[in-house]
């Protein structure tokens, strides 16, 4: 399943917006890491300069012997530790003093010795050690207050010594770290908040005109009218909900042709059924209307017995062709003056199947049903008819109709060779055929509508023949 826009716009906003913040975070981060170094590098070239006043003062006081003496009580000055005095070799070699090989050959020791400049380690926001090591030159000078040069063989400016201490920053890396978590967890509710802000603009701005827009434009589909887009305020569903109205019209327009199409199709299907049920009848001495009128009483039948309306349509245009196997049948046999004989009859009785076999190879619903009217129209209710000895349901319901309609018509109309039965003979003759012959709520329909069944006949009589007996009739 496909996400939604609102889901799709969610995930990449807050993926983008998390990759910012975090990227910030790491900004924030490196930049307290440099200015936690920062301030603790100036904290220890405060503390360099207490302990380089505190080691000149032995200069002030002309107190030589008491140098080591202050050296320790300078490393007992708060936040010092490790003190320890790196002494150039000149100075070593000038007063006789140890050596310090294993100091002199640390690197950061050299390059405050070569560079004459302060020498720092840096410490991390997410490192264990969080001691900053501190290396300050302690340089020959020429001045009232110290008289470096007086004491020492040495240049202005040369370094004489290394003051090299460590300084704790554990306490501004605490203030750092706790400030960074307030600040990721600010990111964090801002990051939810967006969200939030976010779900709400996209369901008030996205989601919600859109599922109003497509149930909008179902209905206007449905009862052909356009959007009314003065409700939506972005540019974009303005400009869909225009899209959809024109493609609407386009469907509406195509709909309308092909419905105008198809009805031609139909109408044209079903004249040419009503005029081969028509030459099938002809050819059995039977009227024109004889069709029609079966196909009416089929319809109103069909009806009564609660059909929807597209069954009952489909009754009345397939049922003119109930009779089209006839055009198989010898004229010899339809148009017999007397009562047919066993044989003749049996050959009679084919044209059931054969008008089934004219329509059963289509996939036209129009002609399925001609195909089940042609093959079922001779079943009786008690199984005694043909070509199939069906019994009760088993006859489809539309063969069932038709049987009723065409024995109706046949026996209360006037042909070439029959005058039409007394209407009372009529109703008595479905009467007794109920359960038989016959549906019996067919026949109860029938009864219970008779007087609006012979509207139908009258409705579409044809010019009286003259009158020829022919028994017969119903039973074929």
């Amino acid at each position: 399943m496909k996400p939604s826009i609102k889901t799709i716009t969610l995930r990449k906003t807050l993926w983008s917006a998390f990759v910012f913040l975090v990227s910030v975070l790491l900004i924030i981060a490196f930049d307290f890491h440099s200015l936690v170094n920062q301030t603790m590098r100036d904290k220890g070239l405060s503390l360099a300069k207490s302990v380089e006043t505190t080691l000149t003062s032995h200069m002030l006081s002309s107190n030589f012997e008491e140098k080591e003496k202050l050296i320790a009580l300078a490393g007992q000055l708060p936040g010092i530790s490790e003190l320890r005095v790196v002494r150039s070799p000149s100075l070593n070699a000038q007063f006789n003093l140890r050596e310090q090989p294993d100091a002199l050959s640390d690197a950061q020791v050299q390059r405050a010795f070569s560079r004459a400049e302060v020498v720092t380690t840096s410490t991390g926001l997410f490192t264990t050690d969080s001691m900053m090591r501190i290396l300050y030159p302690y340089t020959a000078e020429d001045s009232a207050s110290v008289p470096c040069l007086s004491c020492h063989e040495a240049r202005p400016g040369e370094v004489l010594a290394v003051l090299d201490f460590k300084v704790d920053t554990s306490e501004y890396l605490m203030m750092s770290s706790y400030y960074l978590l307030a600040l990721i967890v600010l990111f964090v509710l801002a990051l939810i908040m967006v969200g939030r802000v976010l779900v709400w603009v996209l369901d008030r701005n996205v989601r919600d005109p859109l599922q109003w827009l497509v149930e909008r434009t179902q209905q206007s589909y449905l009862a052909n009218e356009n959007i009314d887009t003065t409700g939506i305020e972005s540019l974009e569903l303005d400009e869909f909900a225009a899209k959809v109205n024109a493609f609407n019209q386009l469907v509406l327009q195509r709909n309308a042709e092909l419905e105008a199409a198809n009805q031609e199709i139909q109408s044209t299907q079903r004249e040419i059924i009503l005029t081969m049920g028509a030459i099938g009848e002809a050819r059995s001495r039977e009227t024109a209307n004889h069709v029609v009128r079966v196909a009416e009483l089929s319809q109103l039948l069909g009806r009564k017995l609660g059909l929807n309306e597209e069954s009952c349509n489909e009754l009345h245009d397939a049922s003119p062709m109930h009779d089209i196997g006839k055009v198989g049948v010898p004229d010899s046999i339809l148009n017999k003056p007397g009562k047919l004989t066993d044989e003749e009859f049996a050959i009679m009785q084919t044209h059931s199947q054969k008008g089934h076999d004219v329509f059963s190879h289509s996939r036209r619903p129009l002609l399925q049903a001609a195909s089940i009217i042609a093959l079922h129209h001779h079943e009786r209710w008690d199984g005694e008819g043909y070509p199939q000895g069906l019994k009760g349901e088993d006859i489809h319901i539309y063969g069932r109709i038709v049987a009723v309609a065409d024995v109706f018509d046949a026996l209360i109309s006037r042909r070439c060779y029959k005058e039409p039965w007394p209407e009372d003979e009529v109703y008595q003759y479905f009467k007794d055929s109920s359960g038989g012959q016959f549906d019996p709520a067919l026949v109860a329909l029938v009864l219970e509508h008779f007087d609006e069944m012979l509207g139908v006949i009258n409705r579409y009589q044809d010019n009286a023949p003259q009158a020829v007996d022919t028994s017969g009739l119903v039973s074929s």
